[in-house]
């Protein structure tokens, strides 16, 4: 803990690996075997359902203990002047001011390899990744500490270039305050009632469509969550079940 003071100022925050996730996978796994003994037994086969519950409790139950070890030794510690992350690999860090890039991506799961909405990853000017990993303790104090010494003073300026009638870019997105450009396809913000933050994208609502106008995912956006509030500045915004449910976004 004193080299990470000395090297980011003075430590804001810890966060431990989480495993909500992973308990609630093996609860599941141990439901859905215990519900294959029982149905096997009901039909009077109780060794195909010895069989089906060991193929099903071993291997998920394995693979969980493996994800578990894993990511026991993570470690994310947010500082004044940055974040370390350490891990299994190795330990890295980041000053909040080489921060080039915040891209919303997914960490994979024990169990066949599934996303995990909620990593980070921090990109700096020469393309260095700083990833932080989706389960973790805290998330929420996490994401308003980056939001603080990252997002805030990207949208204070983004608002000010828009105003002066200067367009800013969002990935393949334009946005400017007459319409935006997505995929070479311009669309009026008179054309779009509301925007929806809801799972992995954005979505441009048309007023009494049923469908988006057009979508975007968050991980295809370099800082997401300024985009978000950009958006605020230019139509209505409804936030859904996204990773933007706060009122300042991420």
């Amino acid at each position: 803990m004193t080299e990470t003071v000395s090297e980011l100022g003075r430590a804001r925050s810890l966060h431990r690996a989480s495993f909500r996730r992973a308990r609630r996978a093996a609860v599941g796994a141990f439901v859905l075997a215990i519900a294959a003994l029982v149905a096997s037994a009901i039909d009077r086969r109780p060794t195909l359902g010895v069989v089906i519950f060991s193929a099903v409790l071993g291997p998920a139950l394995g693979a969980l203990f493996v994800d578990a070890r894993r990511r026991a030794s993570v470690l994310v510690v947010i500082g004044e002047d940055g974040v370390r992350v350490d891990g299994p690999d190795g330990s890295a860090t980041m000053r909040w001011s080489e921060v080039d890039a915040l891209w919303m991506t997914h960490d994979r799961g024990a169990i066949l390899g599934l996303p995990v909405d909620g990593a980070l990853d921090l990109v700096d000017a020469g393309g260095r990744r700083l990833r932080i990993p989706a389960e973790i303790e805290e998330p929420a104090a996490l994401r308003a500490a980056i939001d603080a010494a990252v997002t805030e003073p990207l949208v204070q300026e983004a608002l000010d270039a828009l105003r002066d009638g200067e367009p800013m870019y969002f990935g393949e997105l334009r946005v400017d305050m007459t319409s935006i450009v997505l995929r070479d396809e311009r669309i009026p913000w008179t054309e779009i009632s509301a925007v929806r933050l809801v799972g992995d994208h954005f979505a441009f609502l048309r007023e009494g469509s049923a469908f988006p106008r057009a979508t975007l995912r968050y991980e295809d956006v370099p800082h997401a969550a300024v985009l978000a509030r950009v958006l605020e500045a230019c139509t209505r915004v409804v936030r859904a079940n996204g990773p933007f449910a706060r009122s300042d976004a991420q």
